[in-house]
C-alpha cells in the first residue's frame, strides 16, 4: 500500500508549471489516505488532470486550482475544481471520445486515458464546467480494489 503522491513529478513538471502561471493549489484534506491501488496509473492520472488546469488558465487571473478529498469507510471521493476557460456543453459532451481534444497540440487521449484508469480502480470520473467560469473533476474510488 502506497499513499498517492505525486513526488518528482511535481518538483519537475508541475511545480514550475504552476509558478509560470501564476498558479496556487489549495488542498484540503483532513487525513493521508492510503490505498491499495496501481501507484503509477493514478499518479499519472493526476499529473494529467493538474496539466489540464494549467492549459486551461484565463490569460489575465490567476490560476487558482482547489483540491478537496474526502474519505468514508469506503470510498474516497477527491474533487479537483478550477477557475479556468471551462468548456461548452458541447464539449462536454464530446470529453470521452477517443481523439477529441479542443487544445492545439492535444492528443484527446487524457480523460479518455484517465476515465479507464479509475474504472479500473473501481471508480468514476465526472466533470463538470461552465465556460468562462472554470471546471470541477469529481472522482470516486472504493477503498477495497476489484480484483
Amino acid at each position: 500500500t502506497k499513499m498517492v503522491n505525486i513526488g518528482n513529478e511535481w518538483d519537475e513538471i508541475l511545480k514550475p508549471l504552476f509558478e509560470n502561471n501564476n498558479g496556487q493549489i489549495l488542498l484540503k484534506t483532513s487525513d493521508e489516505i492510503y490505498l491499495n491501488a496501481d501507484y503509477n496509473r493514478l499518479k499519472q492520472v493526476f499529473i494529467n488532470l493538474l496539466k489540464n488546469t494549467i492549459e486551461a488558465k484565463k490569460d489575465q487571473e490567476n490560476l487558482l486550482v482547489e483540491i478537496k478529498i474526502k474519505t468514508t469507510s469506503n470510498k474516497i471521493k477527491i474533487t479537483i475544481e478550477d477557475n479556468g476557460i471551462g468548456m461548452s456543453k458541447d464539449s462536454l459532451n464530446h470529453l470521452y471520445e477517443t481523439f477529441y481534444t479542443t487544445k492545439q497540440t492535444g492528443t484527446g487521449l487524457g480523460v479518455v486515458y484517465s476515465k479507464e484508469i479509475i474504472e479500473l480502480h473501481g471508480g468514476t470520473i465526472k466533470y463538470e464546467s461552465k465556460l468562462n467560469k472554470g471546471t470541477k473533476v469529481s472522482i470516486d474510488i472504493p477503498r477495497e480494489q476489484p480484483i
